[in-house]
């Protein structure tokens, strides 16, 4: 990308070069580069980094030697095709070229480091590449060469105001009469130095165009970002006695190794990329602040023409920096802002104690500038030994367990130009008091039931203080560990399910909870495991009541017994046989029978009975 703003000041003059009244005063062996004789219409350019219509040439060439680079002054000066050109200074050929704009051209290198260039002659100059020439040499012929529409010579001198410096040479210099413009103003002629803002203090970069600082990214390349307040953003200004800066970045490198502002590729070309570099001296870590509109434009010393930029005039986060020939956009104008806000301070630090068993939690204020925060923590007095535990590059809040004792402690906020200690905090950690564990006064047992029994088992237990709480669990296995918790079982009893069979674990987790304790508020105990066995009912065994002995039939009328004589012997053995039928259940009747016969109780039972009874009555 080329940028093309320049401040022209076209004014056509005319000066009278007053012949050969060159002052002999001039120590310095300068000359006017067409003959000391005739009149010149002069069209004069304030020139700083090139641009349409006359370009500067020569910034090509100017090396930023000396505490600054002159913006150029170009010169085109209408004379006759022919018209003789010369060496306007003692130097050597630097160049010799055809050019489609400049047309045959010559570049001198003085012997006091400027150059001068001429351009648009007749035809390449005599003179070739690295020939040394003498003040007044002849160089060339004026032309009309390259870009041109006329005879005219094309002139510039590095470092100097050439219209100034010729009138005081005793060259008389007038106003075209056809120009219509004013006097040359001399004040551009006064080169304009670098600005000097201080020395040893930070400050934050502002591009104007984005509002957004220039920002030291983790790959070292500079880019633009939105304000943060963090390191990356803050620079420090050093002073150089050239009028350069030094500028370090609060992020990069080290306090034994900083890095600095720098184009890291060492080239000065349009699209170069800032960037930070470990600092060596070199031009390319160097740079000249030009004041320019509400800021200043950055220029290293590796260049003369080309500033700090931002490609395409791009403002959003991201954006990197580069170099491009200076037009004095607000892309390429920055602010350097030093107030105390932007600066480092010292951070407020609070601390929460804790105990011996919980966490002591350290904050802290929030500083602008900072790269990092480093917690410091001492038993028993500051700098009595070596520290007690240092957090390098803590994060707040931040908590550690530090067993019982007195403290005192500090946190530094810190980056690679300096650091900040905060206010000292002293406090004491005490020793915990936890709550007491609960002591299980009575264990559950084993169950075992039939299905659709009942089998409840329980737990009894007491603590010195505290509330007591219960959880019973289910386990595979006959472990007081590892069971599932049992929704709802939070007493001290617990009914087991016995509508399966199967044998199930059971167990009972006590917690006492102590809120008065300054550790562990909770604790535990477990109950032993115990089995709950579902069985089947049993089958029920038939109980047959045994055949009572057939009574023998008597020839005697209610003779029960058999023995031939009724009496109340008979009625006892009737009674007890009904008796018996009537206690017994179905199940039993089944069983009661009187005859020899097979199968449950019959018809034939009955009538034998009905049979005895009536003997009996007749009998009695």
């Amino acid at each position: 990308m080329k940028k093309y703003l320049c401040i022209i000041l076209t004014i056509c003059l005319v000066f009278t070069a007053l012949a050969v009244s060159k002052k002999e005063t001039q120590a310095a062996n300068i000359v006017l580069p067409l003959p000391g004789s005739g009149t010149y219409y002069v069209t004069v350019l304030s020139k700083y980094s090139g641009g349409s219509g006359h370009a500067s040439y020569i910034s090509q060439y100017v090396l930023g030697q000396g505490a600054y680079a002159y913006p150029n002054m170009v010169m085109d000066i209408s004379a006759s095709g022919g018209t003789a050109v010369y060496a306007i200074m003692d130097g050597t050929i630097s160049e010799n070229n055809n050019h489609t704009s400049g047309g045959y051209n010559v570049v001198i290198k003085h012997t006091d480091g400027t150059y001068s260039y001429y351009g648009h002659l007749r035809e390449r100059s005599p003179k070739a590449k690295g020939t040394s020439v003498k003040c007044g040499d002849l160089i060339g012929y004026v032309g009309m060469t390259g870009s041109a529409t006329g005879n005219h010579l094309h002139f510039e001198w590095s470092g100097h105001d050439p219209y100034c410096e010729f009138v005081s040479m005793g060259y008389d210099l007038r106003i075209a009469s056809n120009s219509g413009a004013s006097a040359y103003p001399h004040g551009h002629a006064t080169p304009t130095p670098p600005a000097n803002i201080g020395t040893n203090f930070n400050a934050i970069i502002l591009n104007t165009a984005a509002w957004k600082p220039i920002t030291c990214d983790n790959d070292n390349y500079v880019r633009l970002r939105t304000e943060t307040g963090v390191a990356s953003q803050v620079w420090r200004f050093i002073r150089q006695s050239d009028g350069s800066y030094m500028i370090i970045s609060a992020q990069a490198g080290s306090a034994q190794n900083p890095y600095v502002l720098s184009i890291p590729t060492e080239q000065n070309a349009n699209g170069a990329q800032v960037g930070v570099s470990p600092e060596w001296g070199g031009n390319n870590l160097r740079w000249f602040l030009y004041p320019q509109g509400n800021g200043y434009v950055f220029m290293p010393k590796n260049s003369t023409t080309r500033v700090m930029d931002l490609p395409s005039n791009a403002t959003g986060d991201g954006t990197t920096l580069q170099l491009y020939d200076r037009n004095n956009s607000d892309a390429q104008i920055y602010s350097v802002y030093s107030g105390s806000e932007v600066q480092l301070t010292a951070p407020t630090l609070t601390v929460t104690a804790g105990t011996s068993a919980t966490q002591t939690t350290f904050n802290w204020s929030e500083v602008y500038g900072e790269k990092r925060y480093d917690l410091k923590i001492w038993k028993d007095r500051l700098y009595s030994g070596d520290a007690y535990h240092i957090a390098w590059g803590a994060t707040r809040p931040f908590g550690i367990t530090l067993p019982a004792g007195h403290y005192e402690a500090y946190v530094d906020a810190a980056n690679e130009l300096e650091w900040k200690m905060s206010n000292v905090v002293i406090f004491d950690v005490v020793a915990a008091t936890n709550a007491a564990t609960p002591s299980i006064t009575s264990q559950p047992t084993d169950k075992t039931v039939y299905v659709g029994g009942a089998a409840s088992i329980s737990v009894a237990a007491s603590v010195s203080k505290g509330t007591l709480s219960y959880q019973w669990y289910s386990n595979t296995s006959k472990t007081n560990s590892g069971g599932t918790s049992i929704s709802g079982a939070t007493s001290t009893s617990y009914n087991a399910p016995t509508s399966a069979t199967g044998t199930r674990y059971y167990y009972c987790v006590v917690t006492n909870t102590d809120n008065t304790a300054t550790g562990n508020k909770t604790a535990a105990a477990t109950s032993n495991a115990v089995s709950v066995t579902v069985a089947a009912p049993p089958t029920p065994t038939p109980t047959r009541t045994p055949t009572p002995t057939p009574i023998p039939i008597s020839t005697k009328r209610g003779d029960a017994n058999g023995d031939h004589v009724v009496n109340a012997a008979d009625a006892a053995a009737i009674l007890r046989h009904l008796v018996r039928l009537q206690t017994l259940s179905p199940q039993g009747l089944i069983n009661a029978k009187v005859t020899d016969g097979p199968g449950p109780v019959s018809a034939a039972d009955a009538a034998k009975i009905l049979r005895w009874l009536v003997r009996l009555e007749k009998e009695l």
